[in-house]
């Protein structure tokens, strides 16, 4: 068995977790974890394993993976999977979520933070907020670089949140993109949750931690995820036909994360 997953992602970890908990009730599984497998074909596999799991950066890849013929559950989130994902999680409920979320938290100015992405959960958000008649404020910052100092690299950020409405309650597309928006609030002497309110995605207890006060984040069933894709393999290798593409909608939210402080305007 491979799993074809990159964890340095927290949504992929949570993910190989769930595929963990199936296979405990596999005890004939002997799992092999294949980081590089996500990102390219490496060739010819030197062996053939019984099934791969994989969670890949591009539908050819994808692809290129199901041509092998052997048994594929791949967990792909881009929109370019549909036709080999038969798991995946309702996005752009996800970002519904999070603009009612910040809404009850009581900020009166919402806003995107993204990173050159385009998924359904930056859709749902702005479909949302236009919804309910609400401006959305966005601003695009490149993922930070190291060898960089963090306060350097957000100085346009910094520029963008001091010149914004307040209170301002900001949805950001991941955990990791919610901590660099953490230290340009720092730079400029925002208060954080008081002045901007920051909301992360994929519940990734590292990035959340870090700072003070910790952030919030969304929690999304990524551990449900790999435990089905886990079951749905097991069901492959005793021979049953392959799932169809589909969005297989599992609860929109676990929920929350605990790091939130709320804000009430």
């Amino acid at each position: 068995m491979v799993l074809a997953m990159d964890p340095n992602a927290a949504y992929v970890r949570q993910i190989l977790k769930g595929v963990g908990l199936t296979s405990e009730q596999h005890p004939d599984w002997n799992i092999t974890l294949n980081p590089g497998l996500s990102h390219h074909l490496m060739g010819p596999l030197p062996w053939r394993p019984a099934g791969i799991i994989a969670c890949t950066w591009s539908a050819a890849h994808s692809e290129a993976l199901f041509a092998t013929g052997i048994p594929l559950v791949d967990l792909s989130i881009g929109p370019d999977h549909r036709d080999w994902s038969p798991l995946a999680i309702d996005e752009e409920a996800v970002g519904v979520a999070a603009l009612q979320h910040l809404r009850e938290c009581g900020y009166r100015h919402l806003g995107l933070i993204t990173a050159d992405q385009d998924l359904a959960r930056i859709h749902g958000f702005r479909r949302a907020a236009a919804a309910h008649g609400l401006p959305c404020l966005h601003f695009d910052q490149a993922w930070p670089s190291l060898g960089v100092d963090p306060l350097i690299q957000v100085s346009e950020l910094a520029a963008w949140l001091a010149s914004a409405p307040r209170p301002l309650g900001l949805f950001c597309f991941n955990d990791h993109l919610a901590t660099t928006v953490v230290t340009a609030c720092l730079r400029i002497g925002a208060a954080v949750p008081d002045e901007i309110g920051i909301l992360g995605c994929d519940d990734d207890e590292l990035f959340c931690s870090l700072g003070n006060p910790p952030r919030s984040s969304l929690a999304l069933p990524h551990a449900a995820m790999g435990q089905r894709a886990g079951k749905l393999l097991a069901g492959l290798l005793r021979g049953e036909p392959r799932p169809p593409p589909q969005v297989w909608l599992l609860d929109v939210l676990s929920g929350f994360s605990s790091h939130w402080l709320n804000k009430q305007a």
